[in-house]
């Protein structure tokens, strides 16, 4: 998110030069007057218009905040993404059925707006930084093959470790243990919306973290 401040200079500017010239037309002065009042609203998050309460959007800064740390330490050599969009967190009131979070090709990240009540701080963690790893990993544009997803979403599992030690400040062991979490939730999932089915996502994270197999997996 950036500040507003450079644009108060030149506000005044414009306010001090139309004073001494005193030629004031309807249109320049309620450009004046509007100015601050679009930077702010480009600037603070217009995706999370439909959050209500300033707890809802408190946890919203929290995670534009998350994504710009990301993206300002990201380790370019592995994540080859240019730009960085993780910033452009869009919250919506209706997604798909049985689908909490996605990464779309145009850079933009969208979540539920459930998931911004004070009882899912972790599990949206965990979805946002998967949309994340999706998005640093570019397979918004890569992964459109329906063959190609379920090694997509098992790869942004994956990764959303580094995304959660970077964005959130956790160690690599509450990393793990926060996606492990959200995996084992999806153990009797068929395949759908582009993933494996539960168990086989849960076993391409616990051969790369030396994970127990749950049971009935």
């Amino acid at each position: 998110m950036h500040p507003i401040t450079p644009h108060h200079g030149n506000v005044r500017l414009r306010v001090q030069t139309a004073q001494r010239a005193r030629t004031w037309k309807p249109a320049r002065l309620l450009g004046v007057l509007l100015l601050p009042l679009l930077t702010s609203c480009a600037t603070s998050g217009m995706g999370a218009r439909v959050l209500t309460t300033p707890d809802q959007q408190e946890r919203y800064a929290q995670d534009v905040a998350a994504g710009q740390r990301v993206c300002d330490t990201i380790d370019r050599t592995i994540y080859p993404t240019s730009d960085c969009p993780l910033t452009r967190i869009e919250v919506r009131e209706q997604l798909p059925p049985g689908t909490a979070g996605g990464a779309l090709p145009n850079g933009l990240i969208v979540m539920h707006k459930r998931l911004y009540a004070g009882d899912t701080e972790e599990l949206r963690r965990a979805i946002l930084a998967h949309e994340f790893a999706h998005q640093l990993l570019n397979h918004p544009r890569r992964c459109r093959e329906a063959k190609y997803r379920p090694l997509c979403e098992q790869q942004a599992d994956i990764h959303s470790v580094r995304v959660l030690e970077l964005g959130w400040g956790m160690s690599q062991a509450e990393a793990v243990k926060l996606v492990y979490a959200r995996l084992l939730g999806r153990a009797g999932h068929m395949p759908r919306n582009g993933h494996a089915a539960g168990c086989d996502e849960i076993l391409a994270f616990t051969i790369i973290y030396r994970l127990p197999v749950p049971a009935g997996c």
